[in-house]
C-alpha cells in the first residue's frame, strides 16, 4: 500500500507532530508514504487488472508510473457558496468562496450586510458539523441576547 500526498506531510498543516506520528505508524504497518508528490494521471489496465498512476515529485520534477490494485482519491473540501445569490445582496466572499464574517464580540459571525450571518462550512475554520453547530448556537445567542461566544481553540478536530 502507498500513500501519495501532495503536501510535505500526510495530515493537515496545523497537525505537524500528529502527522509525524501517523507517518511512523503507517510505515510500521508496511505502508509506503510518498510526500511532496502529485498525481498527474490515473488510468486503468484491464489487461493487467490494475490502476496505473503517473506521479511526480514536486521538488525534482521526476515522473514515474506505479501500479496499484485500487485508488482512493481525496482532494479536500471547499465552501459551496455558488448560486446562493450572495452577490445580489452584497455579501462579501473570499477568493476561495468562503463568506467573510466578523469575529468581533459585538458582531459575531455577521457578514458585511446587517442582519445576515454565516456559519459552518461556508466560513473560515474547520469544516466540521460540531463546529457549525457551535457557530449556530452563538449566532442565535447573539441575535436574541446581544452577545454570543465561541472558543474555536477548544473545538475538537478530526483526522
Amino acid at each position: 500500500m502507498t500513500i501519495v500526498e501532495f503536501l510535505d506531510r500526510i495530515l493537515a498543516p496545523e497537525d505537524d507532530d500528529i502527522s509525524k506520528e501517523m507517518e511512523k505508524i503507517v510505515s510500521k504497518k508496511g505502508i509506503t508514504v510518498r510526500k511532496s508528490t502529485k498525481v498527474i494521471n490515473v488510468t486503468t489496465s484491464e489487461k493487467e487488472n490494475c490502476v496505473i498512476a503517473e506521479i511526480e515529485d514536486i521538488h525534482s520534477g521526476t515522473r514515474t508510473k506505479e501500479r496499484f490494485s485500487k485508488v482512493l482519491m481525496s482532494v479536500g473540501r471547499r465552501a459551496n457558496t455558488q448560486d446562493l445569490g450572495l452577490e445580489n445582496v452584497g455579501v462579501k466572499t473570499e477568493k476561495n468562496g468562503k463568506i467573510v464574517v466578523s469575529k468581533d464580540k459585538k458582531s459575531l459571525l455577521q457578514t458585511n450586510v446587517a442582519n445576515i450571518y454565516a456559519i459552518g462550512d461556508c466560513i473560515e475554520g474547520p469544516m466540521l458539523a460540531h463546529k457549525a453547530e457551535e457557530d449556530g448556537v452563538a449566532v442565535v445567542d447573539f441575535i436574541k441576547h446581544g452577545h454570543g461566544h465561541i472558543d474555536w481553540h477548544v473545538v475538537p478536530n478530526v483526522i
